[in-house]
């Protein structure tokens, strides 16, 4: 099973550029709570960091890796960012750090409902706020109960002798206010998701 990081980064990465060229003009100040320290999870950040490229009026303002990658680690990270920089309208970065570092904007008054703060993981609280139609506006997820499942079943049909794929890679899904009731819909019934080819290939692509 395959999660392909740096697709994964891009999909977030677009989802910014697209919402600061339509919705902020196509300038924007970004921070950028990164992962760096971890080859793999470093690809998201190459990614996103190409798709903001793309966008001249884009400035990352802050590109630096939390000590630790949880909401505290996030808060204590744009606590020191919002001493040198009053205004931010794009934050990026794993869920659990981009909702700490809301917490740090909320606290200090910089919350607007035109910023775009995006995570990636498809966190219960991520979702919540989306919900609440304020400055959260996306997540990418690789759907964990869908191929969790595929995992099972693929093992299951192999030990009964049938043919299984040699390899399966997750596809990104990015989500927001808009597309959450049907990810929660699939996400609660992965069997059903799994036996209709269609639904199956949104989220996963079966190889050999």
């Amino acid at each position: 099973l395959n999660a392909p990081q740096l697709a994964t980064g891009q999909v977030l990465g677009d989802a910014a550029a697209t919402y600061i060229r339509s919705r902020l003009g196509g300038d924007a100040r970004v921070v950028l709570l990164t992962h760096d320290t971890n080859q793999f999870l470093a690809r998201r950040f190459v990614a996103i960091r190409a798709s903001l490229k793309g966008v001249p009026g884009a400035r990352i303002i802050a590109d630096i890796s939390p000590r630790t990658v949880d909401k505290q680690g996030g808060y204590a990270t744009m606590k020191t960012v919002l001493l040198a920089h009053s205004r931010i309208d794009v934050v990026l970065g794993a869920d659990t750090v981009v909702l700490g570092a809301l917490a740090a904007l909320r606290e200090a008054g910089n919350v607007r409902n035109d910023q775009f703060l995006g995570g990636i993981d498809g966190e219960p609280e991520a979702l919540a706020e989306m919900r609440k139609g304020g400055p959260y506006k996306a997540s990418v997820s690789l759907a964990s109960p869908i191929f969790g499942y595929a995992l099972g079943q693929n093992a299951a049909d192999w030990l009964d002798g049938r043919s299984v794929p040699q390899g399966l890679e997750i596809q990104p899904t990015l989500l927001s206010a808009d597309s959450l009731a049907q990810f929660e819909r699939d996400t609660a019934d992965p069997a059903e998701v799994f036996r209709d080819a269609k639904s199956r290939d949104v989220y996963l692509k079966s190889y050999g």
